[in-house]
């Protein structure tokens, strides 16, 4: 049984340092850590939030349950003839596990470099930057069941991945992620498809790069746009680029004709949400304790809150000017944790 601790301040648990108090939290390293708290009638009745590395989340008040802090670890390799698989402990740090697979020369994660938070988290949001998201790797993952303790695994089709999102992100906080099994390539097939990491790549003039070059180059340009959580308190990008059909394109470009997109699935496209942001004016600017980074709009900071309200506050400024000017809608990319984000 893992020790718990009451009354945890919860500011050094996430990248936005919010403050905010978690009633009990208790650190679970194993399956049966985990079981052993939800069967613990202490705190069989009580709400339970899974916290991993706290990178894309937003604390809107004390949390008056029980705190499971994912810090379970390890990696296992499977070598194959063409591919590796990797199954990796939900505890572990994303950017590690990229790193481990870099340097052992195998391919698929390197456009993921530099994405902060855990292993747990990158299936909940599907990750994904540089033309690369997590699905294109996934294998499959296993979970236990909060309300039933029961573990079971999901492929990918099961996973219900898309855009930032996943069927662990729409369930809210019923599973807890222990294991992340992917897929990567022994023979390195780059994605180069996204436009900025091409230019990069021509000002190296690099005509054959290697696996662990782009790494090292997309690790440069996020630290080049991106603060770092250490400095400036922030979650990256804080809301998700809106995906419109090709009509609503045309249709905003009369009046707005540099609109910045990308190509998405047949008859859609994503739409920049920095560059919506930064039209409106909003850019650099302050209010109170929370602005917009002065390099990326897209990225909210934290000057010092004292509750996670403010910073909502703030977003939803940003969404009604957007929405006023465009006539679109900002998603919130970030989990919104209240005393009602439960199993």
């Amino acid at each position: 049984m893992p020790s718990i601790e009451e009354n945890v301040p919860l500011k050094s648990f996430n990248s936005l340092s919010v403050p905010a108090t978690a009633r009990f939290l208790a650190r679970v390293e194993s399956i049966a850590d985990v079981r052993a708290l939800l069967s613990d009638s202490d705190y069989l009745d009580l709400p339970k939030w899974v916290l991993g590395g706290g990178s894309n989340i937003v604390l809107l008040e004390d949390f008056p349950g029980l705190v499971l802090w994912n810090q379970i670890k390890g990696i296992e390799v499977l070598e194959r003839a063409d591919d590796v698989l990797i199954t990796a402990g939900a505890g572990e740090c994303w950017h590690d596990l990229v790193r481990f697979s870099v340097t052992s020369n195998w391919s698929g994660l390197e456009n993921l470099s530099l994405i902060p938070g855990s292993v747990g988290a990158a299936p909940v949001q599907n990750i994904g930057a540089y033309g690369v998201e997590l699905a294109d790797v996934f294998e499959h993952l296993e979970a236990v069941d909060l309300k039933t303790g029961e573990a079971r695994l999901f492929s990918a089709q099961q996973c219900q991945f898309s855009y930032r999102d996943s069927i662990f992100k729409q369930a809210g906080n019923q599973y807890c992620i222990v294991s992340v099994t992917l897929k990567l390539a022994k023979k390195y097939s780059p994605t180069l498809s996204y436009q900025g990491l091409n230019a990069a790549i021509e000002q190296k003039a690099w005509s054959n790069p290697t696996v662990e070059q782009i790494s090292d180059l997309i690790c440069e340009i996020r630290s080049a746009k991106l603060p770092s959580p250490a400095l400036i308190p922030n979650v990256g990008s804080f809301f998700t680029n809106p995906v419109i059909a090709e009509h609503e394109l045309q249709r905003i470009r009369v009046q707005h004709p540099k609109i910045i997109y990308f190509p998405h699935r047949t008859g859609f496209v994503k739409v920049a949400a920095g560059w919506l942001i930064e039209q409106c004016g909003w850019k650099g600017r302050r209010v109170g304790q929370v602005g917009c980074y002065s390099k990326q709009a897209l990225v909210l900071v934290n000057y010092g809150v004292q509750s996670g309200q403010e910073i909502i506050q703030f977003a939803e400024q940003v969404q009604l000017d957007v929405k006023t000017v465009f006539g679109l809608e900002l998603e919130i990319e970030p989990l919104l944790i209240d005393r009602f984000f439960e199993s």
